[in-house]
């Protein structure tokens, strides 16, 4: 009796969709491999949302992850690929090159065939972070943070001037010691020191800061002091960590809600977790690409890191769910010709509330509880075919 109801409350469907997990956060940080030169490794992020300032309004911010150099610039949150590329040209490209690789969010622009097909021709190497996990692009997330901090300082109180500051909040951020490399950006990219105001000039004359002599020296001495900050970053962010559980090919996980939202709005109320969605393959360390249907992959990525996760108890083929789901459509079919399971939109009989979610669904249960919707499925699927 007492394994039956450990079991039941285990496997008991609302309270792992609504209840909160309090552990620490699953998974060692992985730092990103060290840039090796100047120039040749960047980060790119927008910053969107913010009130429109002469026909603008978000930033894109590129970071050279060497010299922790940053170019900040305005922009629209509907810039295009073809209008992204032509920034990254003028600014990066026509003065130090093609890069060896860039790291980035999932972002529309990011993720687009024009934007793969740009850096397959030119030989540059996409990075992704997997889906609503910033620490994987965390310096540049950093940097919007500084940025923000800084364009909040000057605005006008109707926060319609900050296009008026880009500039020179770039060069009062590369001027400045960064916290890894010790120097400022621009001393670190060129072995000089910037003159901010026109009392620089005779500060700096006094100071006699010379230019870096060994440019060979000064890279390793920077790669180095790069690599010890990466190593107190990570040393510090693992201490409230704990190991991750281990997940293998269809074992069925949640999502945090807040980082997909597939059918709420906001609202405090709603429930913590998404799903259950089948795991598809293991990406990496720490990440993992879930069996998205076709409808929603095409607006969620479905690459998720590990901290986003959370492993499904619950026996899906037990009365205790499945009898109590209403499907509302079909979305997939494991297996066209011999299905098994049918991946499906449901709503649970269990909530007090119109809650929504997918899953797959055996498909006695599918034939059961929608044969319409699944004469109609196989009819899309299989025009010729007969409903299985």
């Amino acid at each position: 009796m007492t394994a039956d109801i450990q079991k039941y409350v285990k496997n008991c469907d609302i309270c792992q969709r609504h209840k909160n997990r309090n552990h620490q956060r699953y998974g060692q940080l992985q730092p990103l491999p060290i840039a090796e030169k100047p120039f040749r490794h960047y980060s790119m992020d927008f910053i969107t949302g913010l009130p429109p300032s002469q026909g603008k309004d978000a930033i894109l911010t590129i970071v050279d992850r060497f010299t922790k150099m940053a170019w900040f610039i305005a922009c629209n949150t509907t810039t295009t690929t073809d209008q992204l590329i032509e920034i990254f040209e003028d600014k990066i490209i026509s003065s130090f090159g093609y890069p060896i690789d860039i790291v980035s969010d999932r972002g529309p622009v990011f993720i687009s065939e024009k934007w793969r097909q740009y850096a397959k021709d030119h030989k540059i190497h996409l990075m992704l972070s997997s889906g609503y996990h910033p620490q994987t692009n965390g310096q540049t997330e950093r940097v919007n943070q500084i940025l923000e901090s800084y364009l909040r300082c000057y605005v006008n109180k109707h926060l319609t001037n900050w296009v008026n500051y880009l500039l020179k909040a770039q060069l009062c951020y590369n001027s400045s010691q960064h916290s890894a490399t010790k120097i400022a950006p621009i001393n670190a990219a060129f072995g000089i020191q910037a003159i901010v105001t026109a009392w620089d000039t005779q500060i700096l004359d006094e100071l006699d800061i010379p230019y870096l002599p060994d440019r060979t020296e000064s890279i390793d001495e920077i790669r180095e002091r790069i690599r010890k900050a990466n190593d107190k970053y990570a040393k510090y962010y693992n201490q409230k960590t704990i190991p991750p559980p281990i997940f293998q090919p269809n074992d069925q996980v949640l999502v945090k809600n807040g980082k997909v939202g597939f059918f709420h709005q906001s609202n405090k109320l709603e429930p913590t977790f998404v799903g259950p969605f089948s795991v598809k393959r293991k990406i990496g360390e720490h990440n993992y690409e879930l069996n998205f249907p076709e409808t929603i992959r095409r607006r969620y990525p479905a690459s998720f890191h590990v901290s986003e996760l959370e492993p499904y108890n619950a026996d899906l083929s037990s009365n205790n769910f499945m009898q109590n789901i209403v499907i509302d459509e079909i979305l997939e079919a494991d297996n066209l010709e011999k299905p098994s399971h049918y991946n499906c939109l449901y709503r649970s009989q269990l909530s007090d509330y119109d809650y929504r979610s997918v899953t797959w669904v055996p498909r006695d249960i599918v034939r059961k509880k929608a044969y319409s919707k699944l004469i109609e499925f196989n009819r899309r699927a299989s025009p010729t075919e007969e409903p299985q």
